[in-house]
């Protein structure tokens, strides 16, 4: 029941004086408990106790040791503020992977199909501009079906002038007919 290492010198060498600490020691029993020092500032101490066997397995003595309650409650903040500290830096950085990669993968690709789109639609007469943006998955899709949709468009943009001038011209000379010459008499009468 004597302490044989402790980090205060002048306890090496005292007696043991808890209780609960004691019997576990006598009685060879593996234990943990905690206990407050009654003398000087009353402080609390965390215990474990391992019994040491010999080859023969009986029982020789006992491995105590004492940590301070303030040292843990100390090392556990700690480790409690770096590991707060270093999930909102991995947190900070899924965030800019995550922007990074909507902007490289939606917002950047999506702003120049719509900026293709605004350039078409400032000249709606020539239909034979594209909207080229390379993209892929759902935004490509959606690129591809509006360039399919103003190919429709352009084809038949072409069948009606090629209709209206197969209804007011000659289909061999393709020279004005007179369903022309009535249309063209019938605007110049009407002012």
């Amino acid at each position: 029941g004597r302490i044989l290492f402790h980090s205060d010198p002048a306890k090496k060498g005292q007696a043991i004086e808890e209780p609960e600490v004691l019997e576990a020691v006598r009685n060879g029993v593996q234990a943990t408990t905690s206990y407050i020092h009654a003398a000087g500032n009353r402080h609390q101490d965390y215990v474990a106790i391992a019994p040491v066997f010999d080859g023969r397995g009986s029982y020789r003595a006992s491995i105590v040791v004492a940590v301070p309650a303030w040292l843990i409650a100390t090392k556990v903040t700690r480790m409690v503020i770096l590991n707060a500290a270093l999930g909102l830096v991995f947190l900070a950085a899924g965030l800019a992977a995550l922007v990074a990669t909507l902007s490289a993968l939606v917002t950047n690709p999506l702003g120049r199909f719509i900026k293709a789109l605004q350039e078409m639609r400032s000249n709606t007469s020539d239909l034979s501009r594209w909207a080229v943006v390379p993209m892929q998955g759902d935004l490509g899709g959606l690129a591809e079906t509006f360039n399919n949709l103003v190919q429709e468009l352009k084809s038949t943009t072409l069948s009606k002038a090629q209709f209206e001038h197969t209804a007011t011209h000659d289909v061999l000379t393709g020279l004005p007919n007179r369903v022309l010459l009535r249309d063209r008499l019938a605007n110049a009468l009407a002012y």
